[in-house]
């Protein structure tokens, strides 16, 4: 009998605890994507019932564990990085510029993680209990993928993205965008791979089929992300698998196949569905209108041009990547706050239309800056090392521990193009933090690490937390002082004074107001923002470079300069900002013709 293994009275006694702790796992991840859906109907069901959802999931795991005789010692063993990761978000209320909002994040996170980590502990080094949580996520996920399929034919309305110029048709299904629903189906091709391994038979021919379910939407949707990470996750069960040196081979070769035929399946896909580039227009000036001499406030950085959609490029990822570890500069040691990501990033890119980095290390580093981000990539550093343990198991425990942490490792590709691996409401966190301790619980049996060292872990965790506190709030007071000094800096430099001979031009941005000063050569070389009377941004162009100051939170007891909103209309009205003719919509500089 392997070691933790139960008497069977008892594992006959846990049989419902399980079987239920499996269904309420099928459906936490159905509502999450409910939840996330572009289909209203849907949307209505999932927004609150995933929450609960996901409560009762974690409720039934813990009695799982438990009637296993599980003690707590086993869940924070098998995700100790990812339990001081949900620790670190908790403190961050302390620091963060929306604390509500951290806080209301940081439990759904840790509700997540302890779930998971119990559902990992329940398992106690068994296989077969590993195989049956992970067939309930391709279960959920081929479910998914279907039901989308069914959508689209019925009513496809909500349920693609159409094309549009330089991008070819992309298929939603039950998502709400092309990005959504195939993160879901990346992990579970990659689960249906080692399933798909461990079966034989018709059962194998059903993985197969699964295989082929992902594949579809994954070529269908054109996500990139995904694209990446199931080819990447199949490698790693390959190699990582007890499989004989020619059988890894030929397994390698299946893989290098698979993904050229996603790639190939792409690319037919959107070339023959794109719409041709037109060609650019002689003018875009008119002499009767105001000059458009900027782009949109919020789309200020990165290339004006159209231009296709390619497998491999930014599109503005890139860019919108270096200004989001930019942004969270001024905080690098603890961040702004967890699930602040949306109320702090300043997306800029005209080729990147996101309220995120779409990147799950540059989110983190801006909600919980370099300590979140590492205990993020020590994660993965603690499968990485279940897999090397897992080589004195038996073949059916080496195989699953390598199934898991592929899945792990297809997960961590998916975070280079979706920022998602701390949002519980994502339809692919869940499962990714499953995988994460089912591995390490299948490799750490209990009984073979003694207590004492994860003592030493914990308090260490606990330690970062506190220190997390002061040092949070000096980062905070040290930001909010370096935007006040931007923002001052850009003030002295047009003259202490809104009316300066320089002042050139507007750009209505609601609710933000902006007055633009000629300087260094441009006119808009500085750049006041204004909500009300309090200046919440600077931007300081001159010279043909680009630095900006933010002001977070806003609201007048963040904003070092205040000015008498009537003081700022009036200028906007000295320039002729509300004037017949004008063109005034939001995110336009408009400036008077010579």
């Amino acid at each position: 009998m392997d070691v933790g293994s139960p008497a069977p009275g008892a594992s006959l006694r846990a049989l419902p605890l399980a079987r239920a702790t499996e269904a309420a796992l099928l459906l936490t991840i159905v509502l999450v994507v409910f939840g996330s859906s572009g289909i209203p109907v849907l949307v209505d069901v999932g927004s609150s019932g995933r929450w609960a959802a996901l409560v009762a999931f974690t409720a039934l795991a813990c009695a799982w564990a438990v009637d296993e005789q599980a003690s707590g010692w086993d869940a924070f063993r098998v995700m100790w990085p990812a339990m001081l990761l949900s620790g670190l978000a908790l403190a961050s209320t302390a620091w963060s510029v929306d604390r509500s909002t951290a806080l209301l994040h940081a439990l759904a996170f840790a509700c997540l993680v302890l779930g998971a980590a119990a559902a990992g502990a329940a398992t106690r080094g068994r296989a077969d209990r590993a195989e049956r949580l992970a067939l309930v996520v391709v279960a959920s996920a081929a479910l998914v993928c279907l039901a989308g399929a069914l959508a689209y034919a019925v009513d496809p309305t909500n349920t693609v993205t159409e094309p549009s110029v330089g991008t070819g048709f992309r298929f939603n299904g039950l998502g709400g965008n092309a990005n959504t629903v195939p993160m879901l189906a990346a992990v579970g091709l990659v689960l249906a791979g080692w399933l798909g391994l461990a079966a034989t038979g018709r059962a194998r021919r059903l993985y197969a089929g699964a295989i082929v379910v992902f594949g579809a939407e994954i070529v269908a949707s054109g996500s990139r992300g995904a694209l990446l990470a199931a080819p990447v996750g199949l490698a790693l069960l390959a190699v990582g698998g007890p499989f004989p040196l020619r059988r890894r081979a030929v397994l390698l070769a299946g893989v290098v196949a698979l993904a050229a035929a996603l790639v190939v399946g792409n690319r037919i896909v959107q070339r023959e569905t794109a719409k041709p580039i037109p060609p650019p227009p002689a003018s875009t000036q008119s002499r009767r209108l105001p000059m458009l001499a900027l782009p949109p406030l919020t789309e200020e950085l990165g290339p004006q041009y159209v231009r296709s959609r390619v497998l491999i490029g930014s599109d503005g990822r890139a860019l919108a990547i270096q200004e989001a570890f930019e942004q969270g500069r001024p905080r690098a040691a603890y961040g702004w706050g967890f699930g602040t990501e949306t109320r702090v990033f300043e997306e800029r890119s005209s080729v990147f239309e996101s309220a995120k980095p779409e990147d799950s290390y540059a989110s983190l580093f801006l909600e919980l800056g370099a300590a979140g981000l590492a205990l993020y990539l020590v994660s993965g550093l603690f499968v990485a090392a279940a897999l090397v343990v897992a080589r004195r198991r038996d073949d059916r425990t080496r195989l699953a521990v390598s199934g898991a942490a592929a899945t792990v490792a297809a997960g961590f590709a998916l975070a280079i193009g979706q920022s998602y691996v701390y949002a519980a409401g994502n339809v692919a966190t869940l499962s990714v933090w499953l995988a994460s301790a089912l591995a390490a619980a299948l490799a750490f049996l209990p009984g073979e690490r003694r207590p004492g060292s994860l003592r030493y872990v914990l308090a260490g965790g606990v330690a970062l937390a506190l220190l997390g506190i002061p040092v949070g709030l000096v980062e905070a007071s040290h930001a909010r002082h370096e935007a006040n000094a931007g923002v001052m800096a850009v003030w002295r430099g047009v003259g202490s004074r809104l009316a300066a001979p320089t002042l050139d031009g507007f750009r209505l941005d609601p609710p933000r107001r902006c007055l633009l000063y000629r300087a260094g050569g441009s006119i808009a070389g500085y750049e006041l923002c204004f909500d009300g009377g309090n200046a919440v941004e600077a931007i300081d162009r001159r010279n043909g470079g680009f630095q900006a100051w933010t002001v977070r939170p806003f609201g007048p007891g963040a904003a070092a300069l205040r000015v008498g909103p009537a003081a700022v209309d009036a200028q906007l009205r000295r320039l002729g900002a509300f004037g017949p003719g004008i063109l005034s919509g939001p995110g336009y500089l408009a400036r008077r013709l010579p």
